[in-house]
């Protein structure tokens, strides 16, 4: 058992952090009193600590850098717990987020887009209650402006027929169809 400076709470040696200096090998203040005073200490004086911490950084790249790897491969399951927790709670700052990068829209916009289009798909008008995932947000890759929202199998198909536009239309102008009907012509003769 040891006594808090700063508390005065006689608290077990788990309660605090080890320090060689001292003869008992411990901090004098418990670690809720230290992390007080950080945080306190931090706030206060906030872009001291953010120079310090940049100039520490570029004086050991090195060695931050195989701490940083070392706290990874260590943590890589309460990273991932906290990465989850992160993503339910902040899901709609994301996605702000997310679009504002890709296509210089806000969540709010997207949302104006989604209820103007009554909540369906520009191209083939289903509900986007039939869909797993929401939307995507079809934009001219040219221009940047935005067409609409789209499923994600119209948002594909649109992709594809964009990329390969002319190989489609010459193939659908063929006039060889290899024997086939593809006419509506020739299948009312063929049941005739």
């Amino acid at each position: 058992m040891k006594k808090c400076n700063k508390c005065g709470l006689l608290l077990s040696k788990e309660n605090f952090r080890k320090n060689k200096l001292r003869k008992d090998g411990f901090f004098c203040w418990c670690k809720k009193c230290t992390k007080i005073y950080n945080e306190e200490r931090y706030k206060n004086n906030e872009e001291i600590s953010r120079e310090r911490s940049r100039n520490y950084y570029k004086k050991n790249k090195e060695r931050a850098k195989i701490h940083r790897i070392e706290y990874l491969e260590k943590n890589k399951e309460k990273i991932k717990e906290y990465a989850k927790i992160y993503r339910g709670k902040n899901s709609k700052k994301l996605k702000d987020l997310q679009l504002k990068y890709y296509y210089n829209i806000s969540l709010e916009e997207w949302n104006n887009i989604f209820n103007e289009q009554e909540k369906k798909c520009a191209i083939c008008g289903k509900i986007s209650k039939d869909f797993k995932c929401s939307f995507s947000v079809d934009h001219c890759h040219s221009t940047g402006k935005i067409r609409g929202l789209l499923c994600s199998s119209c948002n594909l198909n649109l992709g594809y027929y964009e990329k390969y536009k002319e190989k489609f239309e010459e193939y659908l102008t063929r006039e060889t169809n290899y024997g086939y009907i593809n006419d509506i012509n020739d299948i009312k003769e063929e049941y005739e």
